[in-house]
């Protein structure tokens, strides 16, 4: 960040919503700005957009970020908000993905790769464990996760919610991102979230208050940076290969229910977030996600997946002979038995390959 603004822990965010605008902002953004200099702590402060060139010509050690900003490039985008834009109000930041102005994965990623391109950091909301350790995987400066109940209200995350900032700060533990309570009334609420694993020190509490009755207070600890993109997808590049063997019978479809071995499988891995990919590696196997039917016929085949075996005889009726089906033909055949080992029968699974190339 520009003009020797730097972010570093521990990081407070002073959010104004729609609460506070003009003047009234300016005033509250000054308060804040002498504890920041006193304190020698890093403040972020998101005012109006139409407030930013007043906040940051009014300060010099707060960090004005933008409540919002869109993914948007210089051209068409009526009532967009335009990264360059911020950038020459004076912003240095934006927030990105506030539980009032929720934002697709795909959308926080284009806006942190347009903000990176303008030179604005990025502060991005997640509303559970998971969420940020999703959002931290796309590289943002900072990544804040508080239940979207607990905004707005003086309940602490730190104390009601012990389990979600753990998990939040053990799941996001890859891009090292800190947490903290909505808004910094509570020294005690940063000190507890320090406590529970955030990355931060521990300032003393301070309090301001203007003329006007403005007040600004700060205490504990918010957030932490994330480190850098490339470090962080080192962190997160972590592959597990497991094989699961199943059998079939000769001319008969067979299902095998892979669920439990898919998720013993991901706890023995030890990733904590990420993907799964079953797949079968043989052209007459294919994978399906169906619900459960819960009756079944006497062989044990549930109801639901012999009616798609009953539909598939009529589209790709079951290969009985040679002929029926134009593959294999004799070159084939000759292939399977000379160079693989295999009877020739085998190779009338026409209506295999078939079929799992529709499923």
């Amino acid at each position: 960040m520009d003009g020797g603004r730097r972010v570093r822990a521990p990081v407070f965010e002073i959010g104004l919503k729609g609460y506070l605008y003009g003047a009234d902002a300016v005033r509250l953004a000054q308060a804040a700005d002498r504890l920041s200099r006193e304190l020698d702590v890093s403040v972020i402060f998101d005012p109006q957009a139409v407030d930013i060139p007043a906040v940051a010509r009014a300060t010099d050690r707060l960090l004005v970020f933008a409540q919002h900003m869109d993914p948007v490039a210089v051209g068409r985008g009526v009532g967009s908000v335009l990264p360059e834009a911020l950038r020459e109000a004076g912003a240095v930041g934006t927030l990105l993905n506030h539980s009032e102005r929720r934002m697709t994965l795909g959308d926080i990623n284009r806006a942190i790769v347009r903000a990176r391109e303008v030179g604005l950091a990025t502060l991005v909301c997640a509303d559970s464990p998971e969420e940020a350790a999703a959002v931290a995987q796309l590289g943002p400066d900072i990544v804040l996760a508080e239940p979207p109940e607990l905004i707005a209200t003086s309940r602490s995350a730190a104390t009601e919610m012990r389990g979600f900032v753990e998990r939040s700060v053990e799941r996001s533990r890859g891009p090292d991102a800190g947490r903290r309570g909505e808004d910094d009334r509570a020294g005690r609420r940063g000190n507890r979230i320090v406590e529970r694993g955030a990355e931060g020190r521990r300032p003393r509490r301070a309090h301001a208050r203007d003329a006007h009755g403005h007040e600004a207070e700060l205490g504990g600890a918010a957030c932490s940076p994330a480190r850098d993109a490339e470090q962080q997808r080192n962190d997160w590049m972590t592959v597990h290969h497991e094989t699961v063997e199943v059998h079939s019978h000769l001319h008969k479809p067979m299902f095998h229910d892979v669920t439990g071995a898919a998720e013993a499988a991901v706890a023995r891995s030890g990733v904590r977030m990420g993907t799964l990919t079953v797949y079968s590696k043989h052209t007459t196997c294919s994978v399906i996600i169906q619900e459960a039917s819960h009756d079944r016929l006497y062989d044990g085949t549930e109801y639901l997946l012999q009616d798609l075996v009953d539909r598939l005889e009529v589209v790709v009726p079951t290969c009985r002979h040679e002929g029926q089906y134009l593959h294999p033909g004799k070159a084939h055949i000759q292939h399977a038995v000379d160079d693989l080992g295999e009877e020739a029968v085998w190779s009338l699974n026409t209506d295999a390959h078939l079929r799992s190339s529709l499923v």
